[in-house]
């Protein structure tokens, strides 16, 4: 004799749910979404077995934030003093010593100069053309130059992470089979 007991009704549910083929209506509600592509997975052109992956797969979707950058017109004094602390260090890094040497005036007496002032213009040509030198001469690094000539405004990307199609479409305990994928394309 068989008891209840026994049978656990939720896993059950699932397995009856999981393994039996789609009624109609779901093959219609699933021929829709390969067709319309409503969440944008990119289901055309795919092999069944492709389309089968992303209906069963959790997702996640990018929206690219509204961040700018610009480049910095103007340094404050305590800015600049990092800037120049960080130029100098990688100065003292560059092993090539004709750059070493070609870079040794901007760095030693220019940028020395610029430290007395409350804010340093770097719109200013004769300064923006130092700077360049020392970009040009690998002593103002990428980053460092992002870090100092770069202000960025805005916020960031934001990342939604949704359930699978088939979650979202037949309930959270249900995953599609090929032959499923297969019956709603009409194959």
């Amino acid at each position: 004799m068989v008891t209840n007991t026994l049978i656990n009704s939720d896993q059950l549910a699932h397995i009856l749910l999981t393994t039996a083929p789609l009624s109609a209506n779901w093959s219609k509600a699933l021929k829709a979404e390969i067709d319309n592509d409503p969440a944008g997975l990119g289901y055309a052109g795919l092999k069944p077995i492709q389309i089968l992956a992303l209906l069963n797969t959790t997702y996640s979707v990018t929206t690219p934030g509204n961040a700018t950058t610009r480049n910095v017109s103007m340094l404050d004094s305590a800015t600049f003093k990092k800037l120049r602390a960080e130029l100098f260090l990688s100065w003292f890094s560059i092993e090539d010593k004709e750059i070493f040497m070609k870079a040794e005036p901007i760095v030693t007496g220019f940028l020395a100069i610029l430290a007395e002032f409350e804010k340093v213009d770097l719109t200013d040509a004769k300064i923006s053309g130092q700077f360049q030198a020392l970009r040009d001469l690998g002593v103002l690094t990428q980053d460092i130059d992002n870090k100092f000539f770069v202000e960025s405004e805005g916020g960031e990307d934001k990342i939604e992470y949704f359930p699978s199609r088939v979650s979202q479409l037949f309930g959270p305990m249900f995953s599609l089979e090929l032959s499923d994928v297969l019956t709603a394309m009409g194959a």
